[in-house]
């Protein structure tokens, strides 16, 4: 039996859930395939991942193929930390400016316009080759680093935006389980989710470990990061819904046709790692 493939975001975000499937002992139970949020959208839509953290915007797109796997997310319920439009201008002075989008997440992209929009009423556009626009929406460890050090003169965190906006928390991704997976292999699907809940109690007993691999990988001190993990949120809220259903709502999308796979109640299934 193939081990089951499972994509892991190429950040520090989400170790607090994924950590012991990347790095621990659990990593040999899974084949954990590693990319940014765009590479494992496209890897689990060709059908090459069983289960992946994948953006918003995509779930909300692609729901008949898929399943919000165990309400498992990517969140934060105001501040994110580290999804940032990094401008050298206040934000009301990019009125006809171009800004740099980033290539690494779509539903970044898509909350960028509608802050624009609807928060900032201001009317921008995205950069298409321009020499030095003024302004660039950065994600990711990068986000974080820029958010940190203040090296751009005005920094807006988008998950602050959108709560100020909203009064909701934002979702940035859902990890979502191929449809046809789930239906095929219901004991391997529920051995994963005792697998992803046991990582995430492995993570929190080696949050000082996590730290210092992270803050090689970011330069940033470990405090820094274990305070960058506290504003973020990995499983789903009434918050965090509404947010979540605001946003795709606004895009078109209808949030009600992403369904979610949870193990079934009273199933015999005690996370042998033999049924992976």
């Amino acid at each position: 039996m193939k081990p089951v493939n499972v994509g892991v975001l190429a950040y520090i975000n989400t170790y607090p859930v994924d950590w012991a499937l990347r790095f621990g002992p659990l990593k040999a139970l899974v084949n954990p395939v590693s990319g940014t949020p765009a590479r494992l959208n496209r890897l689990f839509l060709d059908g090459a991942l069983d289960v992946a953290p994948l953006s918003s915007v995509v779930a909300g797109q692609h729901p008949s193929v898929l399943r919000g796997f165990d309400g498992w997310c990517i969140a934060a319920p105001g501040a994110v930390g580290s999804v940032v439009l990094a401008s050298k201008v206040p934000v009301a002075h990019l009125w006809g400016k171009s800004i740099a989008p980033t290539s690494e997440s779509a539903t970044s992209v898509k909350l960028l316009e509608i802050l624009l929009e609807d928060h900032w009423k201001i009317d921008a556009r995205w950069a298409n080759g321009d020499a030095a626009p003024p302004a660039r929406l950065a994600i990711g460890n990068e986000g974080l680093r820029i958010l940190q050090t203040k090296t751009v003169p005005y920094c807006y965190d988008l998950g602050a935006q959108w709560k100020a906006h909203t009064g909701t928390g934002f979702v940035f991704g859902l990890w979502c389980v191929r449809k046809a997976f789930a239906s095929e292999n219901k004991r391997r699907c529920a051995a994963l989710s005792v697998l992803f809940h046991l990582s995430g109690v492995l993570s929190r007993l080696n949050t000082a470990a996590m730290a210092k691999k992270a803050s090689k990988d970011v330069g940033l001190s470990p405090e820094t990061i274990r305070s960058y993990w506290n504003g973020l949120r990995y499983r789903m809220d009434k918050s965090l819904a509404e947010g979540f259903s605001f946003f795709l709502k606004r895009l078109g999308l209808d949030p009600s046709r992403v369904r979610p796979w949870h193990p079934p109640h009273g199933s015999p299934i005690t996370g042998d790692h033999h049924d992976l």
